[in-house]
């Protein structure tokens, strides 16, 4: 697949650096970004290492197939793009790509309220209660983000069949229905954000085609790809993808060691390390505590607490069947010339609101929010290959970390059989 942001492998700093980070999501494309484009004497020297391949703008799969296709696993696909841990308690979907889950997230863009932060660190807590605008808010850092990922509301999104079948029952209960602040482009068209070796990353409108989670083909979704990793190649950073930490550890001179499993392709790979004066380890919520917990077993001393106390950002799916309501769900993706998508507009995955016990305390409040399903055609069906998979990687997944590229590539090669 081209690349535009990623460098080649052979392109690493064979002194290290001073910033390596790890994961190119929220954490640590802005990060990364603010890092190497900061005002420092001397500069400093910023890595991104990616687990997952660069997506250029067109290149997301927008059938059946090309879905399945690109399903993580560690063992028969370690580069996919869809990534689906079930647990006995929670079940979590992640994108495994240049930008992190902000390739498959549903773009919504919403601030917590202050009393959120109730029970947070005594420092956020405080800024919480600061008003926007004034030295030391934590807002003011929200508004920066909300600037740069060009937060907006869908300048029609009220028209949509799907926000009016949410407005209906909100109206039934009394309750209001608002449309959500997404990261999504709707007003700028043909506006180049990246340019490289001839390649370009280029910004288009939303067409509300409504494959949002499945990735956006059109160059709409302001992804992490859209923003703060070109701002952070823009400063120097090195962005190398395809690149799995495996473990770090503490090294001479107050450096430290990151061994790291690189792939050319989803069945070779070959260990490396890299060297670096700060490791900023920007996962995700599963992928951090992850790295932490392999290097804890090479002898890093980490806290007991590690790997605790998590949660999740939405308790349950539902599904409405044979309504009285007439919506467009369905997406159509990148196939303009579909008779679907001169009848469907389905819009951007999530757009409406409605807030319940909104009065309440933190804990005893909740919101519904309008979906539209990507790649309607097919629904739901991907999923139970993508359940089957990750439970049959989980069993053999401690044996194979250990073992050599050749009995990994043997092991990938049986199953692939199977």
């Amino acid at each position: 697949m081209d690349t535009i942001l990623a460098n080649p492998w052979k392109d690493r700093r064979p002194d290290g650096y001073d910033v390596v980070v790890v994961g190119s999501g929220y954490g640590g494309s802005i990060t990364a970004a603010r890092l190497a484009n900061a005002t420092l004497n001397p500069h400093r020297t910023v890595c991104i290492l990616e687990r997952g391949q660069e997506w250029p703008i067109g290149k997301f799969p927008d059938n059946l197939g090309d879905l399945l296709g690109n399903t993580y696993n560690p063992l028969l696909n370690p580069l996919g793009l869809y990534e689906f841990d079930v647990f006995p308690d929670i079940a979590v979907i992640k994108g495994n790509g240049l930008g992190g889950t902000s390739l498959v997230n549903a773009n919504v863009a919403i601030r917590p309220e202050p009393d959120v932060f109730a029970t947070w660190p005594s420092a956020l807590r405080q800024a919480s209660q600061i008003g926007e605008s004034k030295p030391g808010s934590l807002w003011n850092y929200y508004k920066l983000a909300e600037e740069t990922l060009e937060v907006s509301s869908h300048p029609t999104g009220s028209s949509l069949k799907k926000f009016q079948a949410l407005k209906k029952r909100a109206l039934e209960l009394g309750l209001l229905v608002e449309t959500l602040p997404l990261a999504v482009n709707f007003q700028k068209e043909g506006v180049e954000v990246f340019q490289r070796n001839g390649k370009s990353i280029v910004k288009r409108k939303c067409i509300d085609c409504g494959d949002c989670v499945t990735g956006c083909n059109v160059g709409a979704k302001n992804t992490l790809y859209m923003n703060y990793l070109p701002l952070a190649k823009a400063g120097g950073a090195h962005i190398f993808t395809q690149s799995e930490v495996e473990h770090i550890e503490k090294g001479q001179d107050d450096h430290w060691i990151i061994h790291v499993n690189h792939r050319d392709d989803p069945v070779s790979s070959d260990e490396a390390t890299i060297i670096a004066r700060t490791v900023i380890l920007a996962a995700g919520a599963l992928g951090t505590p992850t790295i932490l917990l392999r290097s804890r077993d090479e002898g890093l001393s980490t806290s007991p607490t590690l790997g605790s106390r998590f949660s999740g950002n939405g308790d349950f799916f539902a599904l409405a069947y044979n309504s009285n309501q007439v919506t467009d769900i369905l997406g159509w993706g990148n196939h303009q010339a579909d008779p679907i998508s001169k009848l469907v507009r389905a819009g951007p995955s999530i757009m409406g609101l409605v807030r319940y016990h909104e009065k309440e305390l933190p804990n005893q409040r909740f919101v519904i929010e309008d979906l539209s399903i990507p790649l309607g055609r097919i629904g739901m069906l991907p999923l139970w290959p993508f359940v089957f998979c990750q439970a049959l990687s989980r069993v053999i997944r401690t044996v194979l970390r250990r073992r050599s590229d050749l009995t990994r590539i043997s092991w990938a090669l049986m199953f692939r059989v199977l």
